[in-house]
């Protein structure tokens, strides 16, 4: 028989208290609201965060707390002691919203005798993230108004003829974006074209792009009269313009957009075309021969001196089709491997495989074989292509 001293029990018996002293320190030191919840669901032990804001509940059933006359049909209390694991859900109690998490209270023999639930007021941050949650959604309306805008620049009547016919199509990688292609009658006997890239994309990108068209319609109209010193039907002095305006808007330094625009005279089948940095050159294809048409310049911006524009000129035959595209077509990454480019080899053999095609056949065989190397969701950048096809 082991007998204690008065004075070795006071000792244990204070450290134990200590101890208990030390860890309710801890437990109402916490700001956010705890409480522990028996098997019963009722309420053993509240701290003090929990105690002044909802008073005593100590004894009380939990679901009463939260206005319920049962136990509550999502209860995480319930299920973090029959599965014994932790549980979270988000409730609103007097009029602020909480997340809750309930974690299991094993006893010394492993069994699961409680659980504890610990309230972090979250009322901010759900307000927060509501107002967030409805500007995005008027932004994302505003992105829709902006798709549908942005589409109606582009032209969904040609002006084809008995000569010469065309077909355009644009698929930007987000609602809206900044390629762009277009084509128009100058006069009696000649068609202009074009296809442009804004540098980025989304909605920056498309209201530059929409600056950039109206630019251009706006310098040929001047043209017509006279205005600028420029002639309608060169596309070099169309492009030397477009730069002087250019650098007349406040853009960052990094924006820059590349231009390949042409003119078709239908007198005598030319077509003449100047380049502002796009790199990807016209692709000239009939039954028989497959090329790129060789048009250089650099592109517009802010950070490259004026450049004078040149012009290239191009006699085409019956028969003959051109391919103009952003570089969103050519750099389309592998969904498989991201290093894997679709590349201009691969769009040239595409184009050989299908050379009878026209217009919008070839188009939609490209965009096929596109989709295979990876599909529309999943591509980060613009595409817009045009073709001509002299009949």
């Amino acid at each position: 028989m082991v007998y204690y001293h008065d004075d070795a029990i006071n000792r244990l018996d204070n450290e134990i208290r200590r101890q208990q002293s030390y860890y309710e320190s801890i437990f109402d030191s916490l700001m956010d609201m705890v409480r522990v919840i028996d098997r019963n669901n009722v309420v053993k032990m509240i701290n003090k965060s929990m105690a002044q804001k909802l008073g005593n509940i100590t004894g009380r059933k939990c679901y009463e707390i939260m206005g319920c006359k049962g136990v509550c049909a999502n209860c995480i209390s319930d299920r973090a002691i029959r599965f014994k694991k932790s549980f979270s859900k988000i409730e609103v109690l007097n009029g602020r919203y909480y997340s809750i998490i309930s974690s299991p209270i094993y006893d010394y023999a492993g069994r699961v005798e409680a659980a504890v639930e610990v309230f972090r007021d979250i009322t901010k941050e759900k307000k927060l993230h509501d107002k967030l949650l409805k500007q995005n959604q008027i932004m994302q309306r505003d992105i829709h108004y902006a798709g549908k805008i942005q589409k109606s620049f582009l032209p969904t009547v040609y002006p084809n003829n008995e000569k010469v016919s065309f077909y355009g199509k644009f698929i930007p990688c987000q609602r809206v974006g900044g390629d762009l292609y277009d084509v128009f009658k100058l006069g009696k006997y000649h068609i202009g074209m074009l296809v442009a890239d804004v540098a980025g994309h989304g909605v920056a990108a498309a209201m530059v792009a929409v600056f950039l068209k109206e630019t251009l319609r706006s310098i040929i109209n001047c043209e017509r009269l006279g205005n600028e010193g420029v002639t309608a039907l060169k596309p070099s002095d169309i492009l030397n313009t477009l730069s002087r305006r250019f650098d007349g808007v406040d853009l960052d330094d990094e924006s820059y957009i590349t231009v390949l625009y042409g003119v078709l005279d239908l007198r005598n089948n030319t077509l003449t075309m100047a380049n502002a940095g796009h790199n990807c050159l016209p692709i000239l294809y009939n039954d028989y021969v497959v090329k790129n048409l060789l048009v250089k310049g650099p592109p517009i911006s802010r950070y490259l001196d004026s450049y004078p524009y040149e012009d290239s000129k191009f006699h085409l035959n019956k028969g003959d089709n051109i391919l103009l595209y952003t570089d969103g077509l050519i750099e389309t990454r592998n969904t498989d491997n991201p290093l894997y480019f679709y590349g201009e080899e691969r769009l040239i053999n595409t184009i050989k495989n299908n050379s009878r095609l026209r217009g919008k056949d070839m188009i939609d065989a490209i965009l096929k074989d596109v989709e295979a190397h990876c599909p529309q969701h999943m591509r980060n950048d613009d595409i817009a292509m045009l073709t001509i096809n002299m009949l």
